[in-house]
């Protein structure tokens, strides 16, 4: 019996990719009395992480370098089949081979070295409002 196909995947599709969404950046900034009763701008230096301009973003040197993971055929994820007393157990686990993403880079960016960002220094302006 397949379970997943018996009970569902609830709502989440299998074979859709995973959403890499970037950290919140958080800074403390001191301030004086006057600053925090009457407003102030100050400039702050923040590192945050980009997307690659070497392989823009797709982690490899060369595009024709990134190849569908043979493990998983580029869904990502695996199964995993056991029997047991209760019959065929199925479990669904992160691909090992390509940690999820269903692609395997054989010639990784230089610059990133197939991280698909680079770490960037910037200076933001951030307004405290009065009061």
């Amino acid at each position: 019996m397949d379970l997943v196909a018996f009970f569902g995947s609830r709502g989440r599709s299998r074979s859709a990719p995973r959403r890499e969404v970037g950290q919140d950046i958080e800074d403390f900034v001191e301030i004086t009395f006057k600053e925090a009763m009457f407003g102030s701008k100050k400039d702050v230096i923040i590192q945050r992480y980009t997307p690659c301009d070497e392989c823009e973003g797709t982690g490899a040197e060369d595009p024709s370098s990134i190849k569908t993971c043979s493990q998983c055929e580029g869904a990502g994820r695996v199964r995993k089949m056991t029997q047991s007393g209760f019959g065929t157990i199925i479990r669904e686990a992160e691909c090992y081979n390509c940690n999820g993403t269903g692609k395997i880079i054989k010639k990784k960016c230089p610059v990133c070295n197939g991280r698909k960002v680079v770490a960037e220094t910037k200076t933001i302006h951030v307004t405290t409002p009065l009061g």
